[in-house]
């Protein structure tokens, strides 16, 4: 019996079906069963139980799963032994979370882990789209509160992990010395009559957008990708009006700047959940990353979790 036909067999459990476990392991449907009646003929015993959607373990198989996980996981370690160190570890980090994590968060990372070379590299709001999604090692998307299931359910598909992070909320930011720097928050068209605007990415343009606001702002402009320096200057030296994500995702060597600002947070009508946004890491499973990578993964997850609040 060899250690392939018992990932076959673990894929199988997996996608809970010798068709989707074909497809997912890219093999003929035949060859995959033909695996797993060989090694029933060898064990004489039966691993699977047919049912109309699928395949279940029988008492006979859950045993051997048992037995044989350990197994596929050490061996999957010993594909990395003299490895991970001369590997290049592949980060693809969302628009709104790419200037803290390469402030922030990247100086930290590489102290910690000298080991493996990194490349960070700024990706869509679903770094699955990505078509390298399959061989990047760590991304960290976002989306909308509704569309988390879905997500999950498209990195299940594709084999990967996805572990949910912290909630970000979209802001206005204005000057101090800003008319609009003493309201408590911003919630009317009125106040936005004659402003000049500029938002953080085309995500806060289209929110603004679907709110119809775009007749009484005085003129507006968009920076995509987000940059912090930018949004600052703008607003505290300029006196526009800027939608951006919240102050936890700006690097903290900006932090002076934002003493000259006020952050206002943004009421939309019938209590509209646009302007937050669910952001989540994705890697590949833990059976295929080397101790380095798992480590490394962890603590990515632990410094982003410190950003939700409360």
């Amino acid at each position: 019996m060899r250690l392939e036909v018992l990932e076959l067999i673990a894929a199988i459990v997996k996608y809970g079906s010798i068709s989707a476990a074909a497809r997912n392991c890219h093999i003929q449907q035949t060859t995959l069963s033909a695996a797993v009646r060989s090694v029933e003929s060898e064990l004489d015993i039966q691993i699977f139980e047919r049912q109309y959607n699928g395949v279940i373990l029988t008492s006979h198989g859950e045993e051997l799963m048992k037995r044989a996980l350990p197994m596929l996981e050490l061996y999957h370690e010993m594909q990395h032994i003299n490895h991970i160190e001369d590997r290049l570890l592949l980060l693809h980090i969302n628009r709104f979370l790419y200037s803290y994590f390469c402030y922030d968060v990247m100086p930290e990372l590489q102290m910690r882990f000298p080991g493996p070379s990194m490349a960070v590299s700024m990706a869509e709001e679903n770094p699955l789209q990505n078509p390298m999604a399959n061989d990047f090692h760590i991304g960290i998307g976002c989306c909308s509160p509704g569309e988390w299931q879905s997500r999950k359910r498209q990195a299940r598909e594709m084999g990967l992990t996805l572990t949910k992070l912290f909630t970000s909320e979209f802001v206005a930011y204005v000057s101090k010395d800003s008319p609009l720097g003493s309201l408590q928050e911003l919630g009317t068209s009125e106040t936005l009559r004659g402003q000049s605007v500029i938002f953080a990415n085309s995500v806060c343009k289209d929110m603004f957008f679907q709110a119809n606001l775009t007749d009484v702002v005085g003129s507006y402009s968009i920076m995509d990708p987000f940059d912090p320096v930018q949004m600052l200057h703008s607003v505290s030296r300029n006196k526009m009006l800027a939608f951006a994500v919240d102050r936890r995702l700006i690097p903290s060597r900006f932090y002076p700047e934002l003493e000259n600002v006020v952050c206002l947070p943004i009421v939309e009508p019938n209590n509209s959940s646009r302007r937050y946004m669910q952001h989540y890491l994705i890697c590949r499973e833990h059976k295929h990353r080397a101790k380095n990578e798992r480590e490394l993964v962890d603590f990515i997850i632990n410094k982003l979790r410190d950003l939700e609040p409360g």
